[in-house]
């Protein structure tokens, strides 16, 4: 395989809305129970797509790497939090898949052949995004594994008046999603 470098320009930080009917809402990394009467959000270390935003959605970290040799980036995508520069767990925060293909939070990056892709519809295809984006641009998207499986979404759940259902890579239904872009680069800390 050949040598990716990390791409600070190409790297941002952003809310994943989710817009495929029956599914809108935004990906987390929780799920969802019932509190005293109220939906609340319990972290998890599972990725979902839910209907429940607690103060504003979960933020994604996607660390560009970019290979030269295709002219194609490839992501590290990281749980990331304003507070904090990590979620609630900072040791798991690396986004990869289970031995049966659920997206879930890891104390490892992974490894390259393991990393994702975001592709947007281009000519009426979709293909890897090489564009840079900005802050305040949405970027209409799939995000999928290098070998092109699919974000999906499968096994819904109703608790109270929300929902949440499990992020796969396969059996499910796939996710269009936007990329609400908050951040260009590195991880920045709030210090407010």
């Amino acid at each position: 395989m050949a040598t990716i470098q990390h791409s600070y320009d190409r790297s941002f930080i952003a809310y994943i809305a989710c817009t495929t009917p029956g599914y809108e809402g935004y990906l987390d990394c929780a799920t969802l129970v019932l509190k005293d009467g109220q939906v609340g959000r319990l972290a998890d270390d599972w990725m979902i797509v839910t209907s429940e935003v607690v103060r504003e959605p979960h933020r994604f970290w996607f660390r560009c790497l970019f290979d030269e040799s295709r002219g194609r980036p490839y992501y590290d995508i990281q749980s990331w939090s304003r507070r904090t520069g990590r979620d609630f767990n900072s040791k798991k925060r690396h986004l990869d898949r289970s031995y049966n293909g659920y997206p879930g939070l890891y104390e490892v990056a992974p490894e390259d052949d393991n990393l994702w892709k975001v592709i947007t519809l281009q000519d009426g295809k979709f293909a890897s995004m090489t564009s840079i984006v900005e802050v305040g641009q949405k970027v209409e998207a799939r995000i999928t594994t290098r070998d092109n499986d699919v974000l999906q979404a499968g096994g819904c759940r109703v608790v109270g008046d929300g929902w949440f259902a499990s992020v796969c890579t396969s059996g499910g239904q796939e996710l269009d999603l936007s990329l609400e872009i908050l951040d260009i680069g590195e991880e920045l800390l709030d210090d407010q």
